[in-house]
């Protein structure tokens, strides 16, 4: 669980007070040391001087350190350096764009002139490996990066090895490890919390349709695990694998056969209970949007079951979709989202996403957490921090890797996202 919200900093900082929705780092008691205020004082004011919209100073992050005079050489000797493993080029450099652009926010809010910021082109995956031995050979103190979970297993031996600790933009829980955190939103998290939102309102009766997906895995076993501990199993876990390629027939057959569909088209009022009271479409997006109509003409549509989803659910082409009106999802919890997006539109031209908010959120609390030249290796004082608010959302590093987060579950009504009118 995480702390409760840190005073404010009105004595520590010519700034107004942060509102109520304000980001705020979060503090374990009272009775902190020094450097551990100062850590929190200052990410808390990166996020005021963000929601204030200060102007940033025009400083130019680096992408390696060039020869110059002994005078500046020794003078980057002691700045700490963040190096941002990320796809300048190649296909996915707009995620790139992103995820610099976060960072950089946060870079120029917090106006730390020890810190540096240096850039390696990880061009999508393919040169992860280079990127990682630049950054080892331009002494960086922390590695923020890469996006893909293939990178990040290539780059940390070799990161680990030089004691540099990582901040990855991946969701999977299978490249965390001490030191090496995957900071996106994991699915594995969000399907626990909506498992025990459907236990505690009497749910008990499981259907998961698993795409076979890596993601349709990782929800699957999830789910089973999380029933586990109330003594529950899925009716029923069925498997539909590449059904963009599958016969239209074959998909409709094998879509009744998990409905457990009876036809009751000559009396209607003999239409039997569905065969579930929750069901879990554990894939991608292309995945739901193909399988939920066809459950919906199997008579298990949303007026008679309750249907799960993870944040990527969030997303017009679903909550447009008829048949998962109703449905409830997670969502991280951004007190502070509406600022966020009014000052990322005044510095950049294109929209920002999730990716820019964790980046902003890691590259400040980085930056925060060296401004008291603590002796803990950043590794120790990032776990044992009692977690942040940021705006990302809620969010706790732990010695694992893993980075835990608090969600909120939603209801789509309307084709809008709504408090559950379950309770």
């Amino acid at each position: 669980a995480l702390a409760p919200t840190a005073p404010t900093l009105g004595d520590k900082f010519d700034a107004v007070p942060p509102s109520d929705n304000t980001p705020q780092i979060q503090t374990p008691d009272e009775n902190n040391d020094q450097q551990t205020n100062l850590k929190k004082a200052a990410l808390e004011a990166a996020f005021e001087m963000l929601a204030r919209r200060a102007k940033p100073i025009q400083i130019d992050p680096q992408t390696r350190i060039e020869d110059t005079d002994e005078a500046d050489k020794a003078a980057k000797k002691h700045k700490f350096k963040i190096g941002l493993l990320v796809p300048l080029t190649g296909s996915f450099s707009y995620l790139g764009n992103m995820i610099s652009g976060g960072s950089e926010l946060a870079f120029f809010k917090m106006r730390n002139p020890n810190i540096e910021l240096l850039y390696f082109d990880t061009a999508g995956g393919e040169q992860a490996v280079i990127a990682a031995n630049e950054a080892i050979s331009n002494n960086v103190d922390v590695v923020i990066g890469p996006l893909f979970s293939d990178s990040v297993s290539a780059v940390k031996p070799l990161l680990k090895a030089s004691n540099i600790p990582v901040l990855s933009f991946s969701n999977n829980i299978d490249v965390a490890e001490p030191g090496v955190w995957v900071l996106g939103y994991l699915p594995e998290q969000q399907i626990i919390q909506l498992v025990d939102f459907a236990v505690a309102r009497g749910k008990q009766n499981f259907g998961i349709l698993n795409s076979k997906s890596q993601l349709g895995n990782k929800i699957t076993n999830a789910a089973t695990d999380q029933l586990a501990k109330y003594g529950l199993s899925p009716r029923t876990v069925f498997e539909l694998d590449n059904i963009s390629q599958m016969e239209q027939e074959e998909l409709l057959s094998q879509i009744k056969t998990f409905t457990k569909y009876v036809d009751s088209s000559k009396d209607p009022l003999t239409l039997p209970p569905p065969a579930y009271d929750t069901v879990i479409i554990a894939g991608d997006t292309d995945f739901i949007l193909q399988v939920a109509p066809i459950l919906s003409y199997y008579d298990l549509g949303p007026d008679r079951v309750l249907f799960m989803g993870i944040d990527k659910w969030a997303q017009p082409k679903i909550l447009n979709e008829p048949s998962l009106q109703k449905a409830v999802l997670t969502l991280p919890k951004r007190p502070a989202e509406e600022k966020f997006n009014k000052v990322w539109q005044d510095e950049f031209t294109f929209k920002s996403n999730d990716l820019a908010k964790i980046s902003f959120d890691a590259s400040a609390l980085v930056i925060a957490t060296s401004v008291a030249n603590s002796n803990i290796p950043l590794s120790d004082d990032l776990a044992t921090q009692p977690g942040f608010i940021g705006f990302s959302g809620q969010f706790k590093m732990s010695q694992s890797g893993l980075t835990e987060r608090v969600f909120e579950i939603m209801e789509i009504s309307d084709k809008l996202l709504v408090q559950p009118s379950i309770q």
